[in-house]
């Protein structure tokens, strides 16, 4: 699949997506197999710089390949067709955009749960999101917890999935795309969702953000 190359094209990888929750969610349709790390700190970077940056948050593929090849230290030859991303490469990217500092930790399956809420509860004035890694060896997004519920951001299929958080315990994950979903433009058949498995216990959260800061993200960043 071609990258694009222009910020013009770059806004048609973009979808807006509803949940049961009555919040809107930008996502953005990875490009290549592998580049899902990076399309998450795209996410990311557009969510907490929505009205200040946007242009910047809403970065071309290319661009961002080039970011990682020029960023992320033993990435200059980086394929995004084939070469994953590992959680301290997704790390050295979104610190390169002076959003806060983040870091990857592994909490374990069981302990992914309050490590969440702490980061993206909707009902705390203070949430930013997190990016979380799944099993099969794949990056989505956390954009809001809601109580136990989840609302993932996946780049693979450029939709949302409302998943249950239950605490203290390792939480599955199925990326089925809604059968009564619809897009402009329409995402690529081959992009289906429907893989099985489970978060694996590592997140990549943000820690070196005042309060101050991060209201400052939320009041400008916060829904569609």
């Amino acid at each position: 699949m071609p990258q694009t190359s222009n910020k013009a094209a770059s806004l048609m990888r973009w979808y807006i997506r509803f949940t049961r929750f009555a919040t809107s969610h930008l996502v953005r349709l990875q490009e290549n197999e592998a580049s899902c790390g990076p399309s998450c700190v795209m996410m990311v970077h557009c969510r907490m710089n929505r009205l200040t940056t946007i242009t910047d948050g809403m970065a071309t593929e290319q661009g961002m390949v080039q970011n990682v090849r020029t960023l992320v230290p033993g990435q200059g030859g980086w394929d995004p067709a084939n070469d994953a991303t590992s959680g301290d490469d997704v790390v050295a990217l979104l610190n390169s955009f002076g959003i806060g500092t983040w870091q990857c930790d592994y909490v374990t399956p069981g302990g992914l749960s309050g490590a969440l809420r702490d980061q993206a509860s909707f009902f705390n004035l203070s949430t930013v999101p997190a990016i979380v890694h799944v099993d099969w060896g794949h990056w989505v997004m956390v954009d809001y917890m809601f109580g136990e519920y989840a609302v993932i951001c996946d780049p693979w299929d450029a939709h949302v999935h409302v998943t249950k958080v239950a605490n203290g315990q390792a939480v599955p994950y199925n990326n089925r795309t809604p059968a009564l979903s619809w897009s402009i433009p329409p995402v690529w058949k081959t992009r289906k969702g429907g893989g099985n498995g489970a978060l694996s216990g590592w997140i990549i959260r943000c820690t070196g953000m005042d309060v101050k800061s991060r209201l400052g993200k939320v009041f400008l960043g916060n829904g569609v």
